[in-house]
């Protein structure tokens, strides 16, 4: 693989890797950063290493890893859980319904232990496939289908009151 190939593949994954660490970090300054430190740990990868460029899930795997070193840091404060707020052009109302909602998800997250946290926001988040998800994650593809079910399940139960509402 030539620089052009590199390039064209740090184009192809950076919105889904800052949209990653965003989502963990709740900051997106900081998630744009830890994509430099990933993109910075890649381009020495493949310099070093005569076998090629790592995969996206190697480099999700790395930007996960660097959110929770991030995370993990005595200087770093989470307020979130990451979600993005809606905009919209909804009456008041229904923009408030919406804020509490997704207070509410961002709360229902939080709450998750951090491997079924990450393993949704792989999924939902990021879009990765289980195969893909497994990867990063370093365990076998039927763990990742029962991390999903069991998160979706406590998210569903904890969320149950906003579900009702639609």
């Amino acid at each position: 693989m030539d620089q052009a190939e590199l390039d064209a593949l740090y184009v192809a994954v950076k919105g889904d890797l800052v949209r990653t660490a965003w989502r963990i970090l709740a900051d997106r300054a900081a998630a744009e950063d830890v994509v430099q430190e990933t993109w910075v740990r890649a381009l020495r990868t493949w310099r070093e290493r005569a076998d090629g460029v790592p995969s996206r899930a190697w480099l999700h795997r790395v930007t996960v890893n660097l959110c929770y070193d991030r995370l993990r840091s005595p200087a770093v404060r989470r307020e979130t859980g990451g979600l993005e707020e809606a905009v919209s052009d909804a009456g008041p109302e229904a923009e408030l319904l919406r804020s509490e909602a997704t207070a509410a998800v961002r709360e229902a997250l939080a709450g998750l232990p951090p491997v079924l946290r990450e393993t949704v926001l792989l999924r939902e988040a990021a879009g990765l496939k289980y195969r893909e998800i497994a990867r990063v994650m370093g365990c076998p593809v039927g763990t990742v289908m029962s991390r999903l079910h069991l998160a979706r399940r406590r998210l569903r139960a904890v969320l149950a009151p906003y579900l009702e509402m639609e």
